[in-house]
């Protein structure tokens, strides 16, 4: 019984069938063996797996079918390369100034950022009755001498 909190991973993997079937034959007594064999490894691991988790256990069997072909990884040597016609689609190269040039756009760009939105905040909270000199001056109110 484990008390740790972190669920575990455990992978087998059982490689051999697929020879003794190539040998054999998929209706072979060998290859019905191995399958047996097989089958009897899997029954026996989740039993065990079962004891020792009290139960929690998730048992997932996965068959690849590696196919009739070898796969095989290609190589290839940088040293081989001839390198007098290679067209290999590169961008082109900035300027020199091009870090100068994009430093200076981009602070350009946050300083008038900030200056807009802050006239835009001053003039969504402007208040005209009290803040403008515009309704000030221009009242009804006759002046007394």
């Amino acid at each position: 019984m484990l008390k740790s909190k972190s669920p575990d991973l455990f992978s087998f993997t059982i490689t051999g069938l697929n020879d003794i079937v190539k040998k054999h034959g998929g209706k072979s007594p060998q290859a019905d063996d191995a399958q047996r064999l097989i089958s009897d490894f899997i029954t026996k691991m989740t039993d065990d797996f079962r004891k020792l988790y009290k139960d929690n256990v998730v048992v997932e069997v996965l068959t690849v079918n590696p196919g009739l072909g070898i796969y095989v990884r290609k190589t290839r040597s940088l040293m081989a390369v001839d390198d007098s016609n290679v067209n290999i689609n590169l961008s082109k190269d900035y300027d020199e100034n091009y870090p100068a040039i994009f430093n200076i756009i981009l602070w350009l760009m946050i300083v008038m950022f900030v200056v807009i939105f802050g006239v835009s905040y001053g003039m969504w909270n402007i208040d005209p009755g009290r803040d403008s000199i515009i309704y000030r001056m221009t009242t009804t109110r006759l002046k007394k001498d």
